[in-house]
């Protein structure tokens, strides 16, 4: 195993922030291009790590501003399901209110059919037009597979982490192994053998609020776990 793979390894036990900042350093030397916009001047991103309290009318989260600013009164949808909100104080936490309006869907829903559940923990709160996340099934990401005790097959089923995000998920293809693992760079590849760095598509149950590294580097950083065990660990580059 190499210097690399062991960092990642020891760090991406529950720690996929400390997992990203070394896959961060990495990639940069691999010249893969990162932008240098501030946070704040990046599209508005508030992901939920928290839901802690619903009614009819009210959404109290405990929230993370991941790029952008918000303010007391702005419009806002919460992603994927695109339900129209209205900020109403700004304190340790975010309170919403809900004006169960939906955008991507025809039906609007009524005060007395909001559902609490339909709010969770990966959600994320931004502004519509040119700044609006579009919800994803199916993104590229770059990864870096571990020391894993079986190769990653093209339809193997593993636990996406994402910011506060944690679906099931499924890698549909193996698009290559890049250059600089310990193989020459391979289309198409059968397998992703251990402590390989690796392009592949990978595909969710539901539509999901992620974004490319690019764009914003807390929710284009993932991490995928399959029996308990963390079997790499990298960004998204296409969503």
């Amino acid at each position: 195993m190499n210097a690399f793979s062991a960092r990642t390894q020891r760090a991406a036990v529950g720690d996929v922030d400390t997992v990203a900042k070394v896959l961060f350093k990495f990639f940069r030397k691999n010249s893969l291009p990162i932008t240098s916009t501030s946070t704040a001047e990046q599209p508005l991103r508030i992901g939920v790590n928290d839901i802690l309290r619903t009614s009819p009318t009210i959404l109290c989260v405990s929230a993370k501003v991941e790029g952008g600013h918000v303010e007391t009164g702005d419009k806002l949808f919460l992603m994927p399901e695109a339900i129209a909100v209205v900020v109403k104080a700004l304190m340790n936490l975010l309170r919403l209110l809900l004006n169960h309006q939906k955008i991507f869907h025809r039906q609007q829903i009524n005060s007395g059919n909001f559902e609490p559940d339909s709010v969770y923990p990966g959600n994320v709160f931004c502004r519509g037009g040119t700044e609006l996340l579009h919800p994803c099934q199916r993104f590229l990401a770059r990864l870096v597979t571990f020391d894993i005790r079986m190769p990653i097959l093209r339809w193997a089923h593993a636990e996406l982490f994402v910011h506060s995000l944690r679906v099931p998920c499924v890698i549909s293809k193996l698009n290559s192994i890049h250059p600089g693992s310990k193989e020459l760079e391979k289309k198409n590849p059968r397998l992703l053998p251990r402590n390989v760095s690796a392009i592949v598509e990978i595909k969710t149950e539901q539509a999901i609020s992620v974004e490319s590294f690019n764009k914003n580097k807390q929710l284009g950083r993932l991490a995928l776990r399959s029996n308990g065990e963390t079997i790499a660990a990298g960004i998204i580059i296409d969503g």
